[in-house]
Parts: structure tokens; sequence; C-alpha cells
């Protein structure tokens, strides 16, 4: 956790490439995949990096990771030292320490992966929303999504961004889905 606080997201990926800021975030071209247009964005706000061309997308040491094809504690690693932290826990600590980030890091995904369903396919959640007067700003600061009726698409999406489906049974995606509206009005 300390390892991502003391590292912006936004100075790490601004060390491997130039970001244009555009509004409250910032712009590039996906570093990993060929593109013409910059579909790849980095938000300062909730330290997360998206690509909506080909669909990665994560923390800091999640782009580390990826963009050097390293493992997640040498990603880690390489952060705690641009930071000066020494990470001089015993291996056990550090295995439960990753696991625990790599969950913490898979609902961040998940919670992007809601939100982008509620903009892309959520019209009847977005009408429900208005309905009951809670305004976009609200929507965007409680990061509020959209859980479609299937995990597959929560699934590919965590896969397409490398999270090994191995760790899948450890994290309850059920308190991820299982969200009804209900109306007591």
């Amino acid at each position: 956790d300390e390892v991502l606080e003391r590292n912006n997201i936004i100075d790490v990926i601004g060390s491997y490439f130039p970001l244009k800021k555009t509004g409250s975030n910032f712009k590039a071209r996906c570093p990993f995949h060929d593109e013409k247009t910059a579909s790849f964005v980095v938000s300062e706000k909730k330290q997360i990096f998206k690509c909506f061309g080909c669909g990665k997308g994560g923390n800091a040491i999640h782009f580390v990771q990826e963009y050097e094809k390293i493992s997640f504690f040498e990603a880690l690693k390489k952060l705690a030292e641009r930071v000066g932290i020494a990470l001089q826990q015993t291996r056990v600590n550090t295995a439960k320490r990753s696991r625990r980030d790599l969950i913490h890091s898979i609902y961040k995904l998940a919670g992007s992966f809601f939100q982008d369903n509620l903009r892309q396919h959520g019209d009847f959640a977005k009408q429900y929303l208005v309905n009951r007067k809670i305004s976009e700003s609200t929507i965007e600061k409680f990061q509020i999504g959209y859980a479609l009726d299937s995990y597959a698409g929560l699934r590919n999406f965590l896969l397409k961004n490398s999270i090994n489906e191995k760790i899948f049974p450890q994290v309850d995606f059920s308190q991820l889905m299982d969200v009804t509206f209900s109306d007591k009005d």
C-alpha cells in the first residue's frame, strides 16, 4: 500500500513516455498495442490507467509489470526502490501482502469494468439513478457502476488485464455482482 501511495501513477507512467493532460486525466497512445489515436487514459485521482482500445488497465504496479514484462513482485520492488522503500519482509509476509494487493487491484479493476458498463450498457440503470436524483458527480465520486447478468464479461476483462485465473477462487466476486435495485417508494 505504501509503495502505491508514494508512487504517483502520473510520475511512474510519465517516466516511460510523455502523457498529455486532458481535463482531469492524462492521455497517450497505448504502449501495449498499435494505435493512431490516444485511447490510453491515466487518472491521477483514482491512481489507475485504462486503455479503451485494448482494455488493459490497473494501478502503477500493474503498469510496470505489463510494460517491462516482469513479475508482480519485481514491479513492486522496482517501484519501492524508486521511492526509497526497503522491502525487508519475510517471504511469507511478502506473499501475503502481494496477494492482498493483487486482490485489492482486482477489485479496483472490477470497479472500472462496472463503471464502463454503466457508461456503455447501463441505460436502465442510468435512468434509475436519474429518477432517484443521483447526480453525475455523485456517480463519479462514489464510482457507481453496472453489473451485467454474467460473470463472463468481468472474467474476460480481468484476463485481458493480465490477472491470472488461479486467483479467482480467492476473490469474492459474488459481492461485486450481487447487487439489486429496489424502489421502495
